[in-house]
């Protein structure tokens, strides 16, 4: 390959940016020539379904405009609203931002909130239509997060009518609920199976009144024509001085032909004795006994669970019994039952891999790669605001033979960790919730999941939901896209243009762009440079942290600490030109090393270029790479890095024509 001329293309200054996700995809129609292959082992592509709010808490699914797609509902703690997502109609591009109507707590006041915690959809009242019920707690920062303790209940309108917000009703909390403690989660489920839906609740101890919520179950009116009084639903505990009852979930632990209930309970304020796996035996439907308290027993205790630690439940091994896992920071813990007269549980203790070693919180069962065998996703949590850049903050574990062993796990990665993404010290990247379906339809399952804690203002991370100026940019809901069946990321030029979405998975794994939620005028889906790293502050505590520094020069990060974006094209002999379609944001935050954050870098066939000096702050647009290239045929690799945080990419186009791209391109010129 030959250059025709040269631009400075020194090393520039660069903050240390991680892959929320990396992502990529070709032009589907014109570019992908390669018959599809699997491709599970390369992070996946993250889509947004909304990035407007602070907070996400919780991800509730449901089918509300009744389409057979899943919709969901969606809680913000800081931003003081339920949201209700609608899958998009079919036919329809998924990856655009998801159809929503936003729900606002009629009590809500300036200067004080309702402390959602989660949320859920079903059908309460029998009207054939769905229903939003929220879960509220209470906090001592009011202000910011709220105090409204109780389960709130949204009366749902028809599917025709799910958009328009007016059409919801806010029927306020179930009245045995109100100030009763701090409710952390609500799963639908008919625990008393008389064809109605009740609800499962659980929580911790509230600090206003230091009741404590434990583990329970609201009984919905036999009734029809009462089930809209608040009044007439009935809390019974299932256990009354459980610590914490964090994502309670109903499966038959005895299998004995109705539901019971386990929990992993652990949070903040659990004494390291009381933290723990249980299972609650039910009853029998219609006992007086069923009102609780139920039988607990204890599976597994450990000091070693962190907060709000999470359960997944499937057969794993394809015995007939329903088994059971959870992570701590370090191990993957699978609990296979054996027997269950009485139920047995052998405990197997897997280490994980380096790469998703890190506080956890979501884990899911299910079958990602298509095998026939049930896999574990897991998510992770950041400690003191920081996920690691190589860390993988969204993964996979696969075993291989028939049953699980300690040895025989693979782990793949689905996000890489963000690295630090907000200035102050207590939050930072939080996956929270996870739902494993097929988002697109193509065959194979794709994650949905909300991140609870991710986002920056322009006056200050922790503004007031009432404040006029807050501005946030959230990553908050999001669909990770399974690769399964995905042709390679390879473009082949025709007409001599190669025409890329900017999308793609980091060969190296560096985590250098992650994919951002939304900004407007976007017509592609798009990746976005996102630090949070002081690497002054962080990397003095690297040991500690396991975040591995990379070189800097004068103070700061260099571009040669990251691998950007890499892309394969399949172009004839010639001389070439390049566009980016891209976005300067028009400010930046602090610890980025310098004010000069509107350019890129550029490899094109291992040269260096300079892209997008002087570009126009805040807008989408074309920018052309200051120099034209000569190309061999063949294979030529572009890699794409960014100066620091805040440089978005949604197209590249590689041309030999006089092309001048407009809109969302490409146009030729006469």
């Amino acid at each position: 390959m030959r250059i025709r001329w040269w631009i400075g293309a020194g090393v520039l200054s660069v903050a240390t940016v991680a892959l929320l996700t990396a992502t990529f995809a070709t032009d589907r129609t014109d570019s992908v020539t390669d018959t599809p292959t699997r491709r599970v082992d390369e992070a996946w592509r993250m889509h947004p379904i909304d990035g407007r709010w602070r907070g996400a808490n919780a991800l509730g699914p449901g089918d509300i405009n009744h389409d057979g797609q899943t919709d969901y509902a969606v809680n913000y703690e800081f931003d003081q609203r339920y949201v209700a997502y609608l899958h998009p109609a079919a036919g329809s591009d998924p990856t655009v931002q998801w159809p929503s109507v936003d729900l606002i707590p009629s009590t809500l006041q300036p200067g004080q909130g309702v402390a959602s915690e989660s949320a859920a959809l079903a059908d309460l009242d029998g009207d054939g239509n769905v229903d939003l019920i929220g879960a509220q707690s209470g906090d001592q920062q009011a202000q910011l997060i709220g105090y409204e303790p109780g389960i709130r209940i949204f009366w749902g309108p028809t599917a025709a009518q799910a958009l328009d917000a007016s059409a919801w009703v806010d029927a306020g909390r179930i009245t045995q609920t109100i100030d009763a403690g701090h409710y952390h989660w609500v799963t639908p489920h008919d625990i008393d199976e008389d064809g109605d839906t009740d609800l499962l609740v659980g929580g911790r101890v509230l600090f206003s009144t230091q009741e404590k919520t434990g583990v329970l179950w609201i009984e919905a009116p036999d009734d029809p024509a009462v089930r809209r009084d608040l009044s007439q639903w009935q809390v019974h505990d299932i256990d009354g001085e459980a610590l914490s009852g964090h994502q309670a979930l109903p499966t038959d632990v005895d299998e004995d032909g109705d539901d019971d209930i386990v929990v992993a309970n652990a949070d903040f304020d659990t004494p390291d004795g009381q933290e723990e796996v249980v299972w609650y035996e039910n009853p029998g439907a219609g006992t007086d006994a069923q009102q609780g308290p139920w039988k607990k027993t204890r599976i597994y205790a450990s000091p070693d669970f962190t907060i709000k630690p999470q359960l997944g439940i499937g057969d794993l091994d394809d015995d007939g019994h329903t088994d059971l896992v959870t992570q701590t920071p370090d191990d993957l813990l699978v609990f296979r039952k054996t027997d269950v007269d009485p139920v047995r549980f052998e405990m197997i203790k897997v280490r994980k891999s380096d790469v998703a070693r890190w506080i956890p919180r979501t884990v899911r069962v299910a079958d990602v790669n298509g095998d026939g065998k049930l896999d574990v996703v897991g998510m992770l949590s950041h400690e003191q605001a920081n996920v690691p850049t190589d860390t993988a903050s969204v993964y996979w574990m696969e075993f291989a033979d028939k049953r699980p062993t300690k040895a025989n796990w693979t782990t793949h990665v689905v996000s890489w960790g963000p690295g630090r993404t907000m200035n102050i010290p207590t939050l930072g990247s939080k996956w929270d919730q996870a739902n494993i379906t097929d988002v697109d339809d193509d065959g194979d399952l794709d994650i949905v999941a909300n991140n609870e804690e991710w986002w920056v203002e322009d006056d200050g991370e922790l503004t007031t939901w009432d404040n006029p100026n807050r501005n946030p940019e959230s990553v908050s809901v999001v669909w990770f896209e399974n690769r399964l069946n995905e042709r390679p990321p390879r473009c082949k030029a025709r007409a001599g243009t190669c025409v890329i979405e900017a999308e793609q998975p980091s060969k190296i794994g560096d985590g250098t762009w992650p994919e951002r939620a939304q900004i407007p005028g976007a017509v592609h889906n798009y990746v976005q440079v996102f630090n949070g790293l002081d690497p002054v502050r962080d990397c003095r505590n690297a040991k500690l942290r396991r975040q591995k520094c990379p070189k800097q020069e004068n103070g700061v990060l260099a571009y040669g600490a990251s691998e950007g974006l890499h892309y394969d094209l399949d172009l004839p002999a010639g001389d070439y030109s390049i566009w980016l379609r891209a976005f300067v944001p028009a400010r930046f935050g602090p610890y980025q090393g310098s004010a000069a954050s509107d350019s890129a870098w550029i490899g094109f066939g291992g040269e260096q270029l300079v892209i997008g000096e002087g570009a126009t702050p805040g807008a989408w647009t074309w920018i052309k790479v200051p120099v034209e290239v000569a190309v061999d045929r063949g294979t030529t690799p572009l890699v794409l890095r960014a100066r620091e945080r805040g440089f978005a990419v949604d197209r590249i186009i590689v041309t030999s024509s006089e092309l001048v791209p407009t809109g969302d391109g490409p146009d030729r010129t006469p």
